[in-house]
Formats: structure tokens, sequence, C-alpha cells
């Protein structure tokens, strides 16, 4: 019950991010030409069909890309909080929190753990080791989300941004930039 009224709390307190994630997702499996179902064919309206994502790439691009962009939106959110807006105004709470909320439903979703399954399946050599390597990860992160690592997550990358345009804030002890 606990771990129901949390996962609740968190799931109203991060609407926003739970919609820019899912319109991410439905943009990128809408441009890879992944089919969807629809009202009345048996299945949940419109319920992505993993399985039938045919080539590696495109397992990849559906599974990867909208993780790589909700980071981009969430970090670019977290920057403008952190670098243009005055520190504990309205507008920095309210980009602070909107990357925040973006930053943590950025991970993939498990159901895609099956499209790169599939899609490596057939796959030889080292390319069917990495298939099941990015398989673990992703079923490990969505086992992680159950913990909320997704939030620590978030968390880091708003560190990592203040970290980066902030002087005098102290570093993560990482190389973030090849130059600096």
């Amino acid at each position: 019950m606990p771990f129901r009224l949390v996962g609740t709390v968190f799931t109203v307190a991060t609407f926003p991010g739970l919609v820019v994630a899912a319109a991410i997702q439905d943009a990128v499996v809408d441009r890879a030409g992944v089919p969807t179902s629809l009202v009345g064919d048996g299945a949940d309206a419109y319920e992505v069909d993993y399985d039938a994502v045919g080539s590696p790439r495109t397992a990849l691009v559906v599974t990867f890309l909208p993780v790589l962009v909700c980071s981009a939106v969430a970090a670019t959110l977290l920057a403008v909080a952190v670098r243009l807006l005055p520190f504990w105004t309205l507008g920095w709470w309210i980009c602070s929190w909107l990357g925040l909320a973006v930053g943590s439903h950025a991970f993939p979703d498990p159901e895609t753990a099956s499209a790169i399954r599939r899609a490596f399946t057939a796959a030889e050599g080292p390319a069917r080791t990495v298939g099941r390597t990015l398989v673990v990860t992703v079923r490990t992160s969505a086992l992680l989300s159950l913990f909320r690592f997704d939030v620590l997550y978030a968390a880091v990358l708003y560190y990592a941004v203040a970290a980066l345009l902030l002087p005098g804030t102290p570093d993560l002890g990482l190389p973030l930039l090849p130059f600096g």
C-alpha cells in the first residue's frame, strides 16, 4: 500500500514530465514506422507493437532516442533555471520542477526491451552480445525505477548542469567536458 501511494504521488507530481516523455516516445515511434494498435482491434487503444520492430537500428532508435531527447529537454530546462532565472523565484521553481519531471521520466519503458531482444536475436557474434547487454540495461533501469532511481538520475542531471554553468560550484569529480 505505501509503495502504491508513493508511486501515485510521484506520478501526479511529475505529470508534465510524463506527458513530455510520452509525446517524444510517440513522435519517435511514429517517425520510425512502428505499428500501433487502434480502437477495436483487440488490443488496448494506441498501444505500440514493439514486437513488430524489424531492424536493430529501428529498435535502438525507438528505445534510446527518447532517452536522449528527454535528457536534452530536461537539461535545457534546468540550464534556464540555473543560469537565466533569479534563484528562488516562481520562474526558477517552475523550470526546475519541469526539468526534474522530464528528467525523471527519461528512462525507457521495459516494453522496449522486447524490441531490442527480437531485433538482435537473429544477429550473430558481437551484435548479439550488444543486444543482450542493451536488454539487460533497459530491464535494470526499469527495475531501478521501482526504487525511484529515475529521480536520482534527474537530480544528478540537475547537479551536472549546475556544475557546468555556475562558477564556484563543486564539480562531480568527473570530466564533463573534454576541455574542462
